[in-house]
């Protein structure tokens, strides 16, 4: 399996710049109606296959960079694999949020395949958000 990472030539402190608004995250819960599916399940049918071809991280893909959803994270988001991405989504959206906020929510933001280079920097991320949430449904809501 060819590794990627050498041509990468960003610093841990870049992966703040990956954040991804949450109207975008709303849209993709309502299109593909992924309310019900666990956020792993996100990652597995949807991420992965997307990101396959060119191994690059989502918000790297050439349309999500075209969008105008990709930029400058201010909030870093804790969130468990194993409950709905529905919960993520609504969470976000709670209080009347703005939408155009770019949150960095590592599914979409780190590379999932392999690479010579490590994107698992998150406290470089934290350290430049302004703001860190935890998004964690009760233990019955988790599957």
């Amino acid at each position: 399996m060819k590794h990627i990472g050498a041509e990468d030539l960003s610093k841990p402190e870049d992966s703040v710049d990956r954040g991804i608004t949450i109207a975008f995250l709303l849209a993709l819960c309502q299109t593909f109606d992924l309310y019900k599916v666990t956020t792993g399940e996100v990652l597995r049918d949807f991420i992965i296959p997307l990101t396959s071809g060119s191994r690059c991280r989502f918000v790297e893909l050439e349309a999500i960079q075209k969008s105008g959803v990709v930029g400058r994270a201010t909030t870093f988001i804790c969130h468990c694999n194993k409950a709905e991405f529905g919960v993520l989504v609504a969470a976000l959206c709670d209080g009347g949020a703005d939408l155009t906020r770019r949150v960095w929510v590592d599914i979409f933001t780190v590379r999932q395949w392999p690479s010579s280079k490590s994107d698992l920097h998150f406290e470089k991320v934290i350290e430049q958000c302004t703001s860190f949430m935890v998004i964690c449904p009760s233990v019955k809501e988790v599957r």
